[in-house]
């Protein structure tokens, strides 16, 4: 988590200080969703704490994200249906948390705060493909 009494904190602008509140909500939600398939695996009698758990993370993670989503998302039924969801106390589908998580998860990789690949694929024997994926 982000330490708020830190001094290097002050030199960090605050797209910087968002962005690592919102992948410690999504390593939370993650670590939410271990618990919560090791329990449905071993017929664990704390699966229904384990859910609730997981959703309350799911919620955190969707709050920290809520406005950045809908003015990205394209379909707007979509983004309602998840928000619906996410937001309902009801009992939940394995489904629909799965597809909620990755609705979410699928945001931040357009974003590109959590996209890994990166790297261009090109020759780099061969100077003019070099220079283009560049931009020269």
């Amino acid at each position: 988590m982000v330490n708020f009494d830190s001094d290097q904190l002050l030199t960090s602008n605050k797209g910087e200080i968002l962005n690592l509140i919102i992948l410690e909500r999504r390593n939370e939600c993650i670590d939410s969703f271990k618990a919560w398939f090791k329990s449905s695996i071993s017929n664990d009698s704390d699966l229904i704490n384990k859910s609730y758990a997981l959703r309350s993370s799911l919620l955190s993670f969707f709050m920290e994200i809520e406005i950045p989503l809908e003015r990205k998302i394209k379909e707007k039924k979509d983004f309602e249906e998840s928000k619906a969801f996410i937001y309902s106390t009801k009992p939940a589908e394995p489904e629909q948390l799965i597809k909620a998580y990755d609705t979410l998860n699928k945001f931040l990789d357009e974003i590109n705060l959590t996209k890994i690949d990166t790297k261009k694929n090109f020759d780099s024997r061969l100077v003019e493909d070099e220079n283009s994926e560049k931009g020269l």
